[in-house]
C-alpha cells in the first residue's frame, strides 16, 4: 500500500522531508503488534495485518509531537524507534517503544507519525493551500505513483528550472500560480483540468514530456514544448472546452489533435491529423499538417508549412491573414456550410478543389 506524500504549506524545497505533511501511523489504516523480542516493543502493520508499504526508512519519527531517537529493534529504550524486520515478517517496518510502555493503538490519532520525501511507487499530491516550490525539484530518478495537483494555488518551478517527475499518472488542476513541469518519458495519459490565470504571452502550465499518450485539456492555459529548445512527444491531444488554451511548440511531435473548443496555436511541423469541431486554431511559424479536417470553428492558416489534405465540412478557413507563400496539396469540399477565405496570391493549390457533396460554400479571395 504506497503512501501518499502531500506537499506542505510552508517552505519551498521539495527535498526537505519535514516540509511535507506528516503521515500518521496511529490511525484506522494501521495496527500495532507486540514484537517477539525486546521490552514493550511494537511493530507497525496495516489494519488488515499486512505490509504497510515503506519504500525506504523514514527520515525521522515523531512520538507525541517530539522527534524520537532512533535505536535498535530488540533493545529499544523508552521513547525510541527503529526501522527493520526483527520478527521475520518478510518486510521492513517501524518499531517503537513508547515512554509509558503501552500499545500505540491505545493512543490518539497522530500520536506516532513520520516525515519523508516521496519515494518510488508512492503518490504525490499538491492540494489547495500548499506552498510554492522552487528548489529540490528533481524527482525524475523516482518512479512515482500518481502525481496530482488538486486545486493547487502555488507556483512550482520556473522557466529556468522545471520540476521533474516520473509518474504513473498525472493530473493537474490549479486555481492560481504558475507551474513548470517535466514528466520525462512517462508513457501515460495526462489530464489538465485547469491552471492559474496567465498574462498575455504566458501560460498557467508549461509542460514537457516525451512519452505522453493522451493529453486532455478541459480548462486552463497550457504550453507543450512551447519554449525555445524544448522537446516533447504526444500521440493524441484533445482541447475539449471553451476557455481552454493550448500552445503546441515547434519542438513538439504530435500525431493527432482534436479541437472541440477553446484556442489552439500550432507551431509544430509534421502533425498527421487535425480534426476541428469548434474553437479557434492558429497555424503559425512552420506548422504543417498531413490531413486537416474542419467541421466547425475558425482556423487561421498563418504558417509556411504545407497542408497535405484539407477537408471542409463547416466553420471558417482563413488564409487571408498571412502573405507568405505556402502550399495546400488537396482540398476536399463536403456537405455543410464552410467559409473558405482564399489567398490566391500566396497559396498554391497543387490540385484543384474537389466537390464531394452538395454544400453551401462561401468563398472569398
Amino acid at each position: 500500500m504506497p503512501f501518499t506524500k502531500v506537499w506542505g504549506t510552508t517552505g519551498t524545497n521539495l527535498g526537505t522531508a519535514t516540509l511535507w505533511e506528516p503521515i500518521s501511523l496511529r490511525s484506522a489504516a494501521y495496527s500495532w503488534t507486540a514484537s517477539g523480542s525486546g521490552t514493550n516493543e511494537y511493530y507497525l502493520r496495516t489494519a488488515a495485518s499486512g505490509d504497510p508499504g515503506f519504500a525506504a526508512q523514514p527520515n525521522n519519527l515523531y512520538i507525541n509531537g517530539a522527534n524520537a531517537t532512533e535505536g535498535t529493534a530488540g533493545s529499544l529504550t523508552a521513547g525510541q524507534w527503529d526501522y527493520g524486520d526483527n520478527d521475520t515478517l518478510g518486510y521492513s517496518t517501524i518499531y517503537v517503544r513508547l515512554s509509558d510502555g503501552t500499545d500505540p493503538d491505545t493512543k490518539t490519532n497522530g500520536y506516532v507519525s513520520f516525515y519523508q520525501t516521496p519515494r518510488a511507487t508512492e503518490h504525490i499530491r499538491f492540494p489547495y493551500g500548499a506552498g510554492d516550490a522552487s528548489s529540490g525539484l528533481d524527482y525524475s530518478a523516482i518512479a512515482s505513483g500518481d502525481v496530482i495537483f488538486d486545486g493547487y494555488d502555488g507556483t512550482i518551478g520556473a522557466a529556468t528550472g522545471y520540476a521533474f517527475f516520473d509518474p504513473d499518472k498525472f493530473e493537474f488542476e490549479a486555481q492560481s500560480g504558475q507551474a513548470f513541469i517535466d514528466i520525462g518519458a512517462a508513457a501515460i495519459a495526462v489530464q489538465i483540468k485547469g491552471t492559474g490565470s496567465a498574462a498575455a504571452g504566458d501560460r498557467g502550465l508549461w509542460l514537457r514530456g516525451t512519452g505522453i499518450t493522451v493529453l486532455n485539456i478541459t480548462g486552463g492555459s497550457v504550453g507543450i514544448a512551447a519554449r525555445a529548445g524544448e522537446l516533447s512527444t504526444v500521440t493524441t491531444a484533445r482541447v475539449l472546452n471553451e476557455g481552454s488554451s493550448l500552445w503546441i511548440g515547434s519542438g513538439c511531435g504530435l500525431t493527432t489533435l482534436h479541437v472541440y473548443g477553446g484556442e489552439v496555436r500550432i507551431r509544430a511541423a509534421g502533425l498527421t491529423t487535425v480534426i476541428q469541431y469548434g474553437g479557434t486554431v492558429y497555424l503559425e511559424e512552420a506548422a504543417s499538417v498531413t490531413t486537416y479536417t474542419q467541421k466547425g470553428g475558425t482556423a487561421y492558416w498563418n504558417s509556411t508549412g504545407t497542408i497535405g489534405t484539407l477537408n471542409g465540412y463547416g466553420g471558417t478557413w482563413d488564409e487571408q491573414q498571412y502573405g507568405a507563400a505556402r502550399t495546400c496539396t488537396t482540398t476536399n469540399l463536403y456537405s455543410g456550410n464552410w467559409a473558405l477565405l482564399l489567398n490566391k496570391e500566396a497559396v498554391t493549390r497543387t490540385n484543384a478543389p474537389t466537390v464531394n457533396d452538395s454544400l453551401i460554400l462561401n468563398v472569398s479571395g
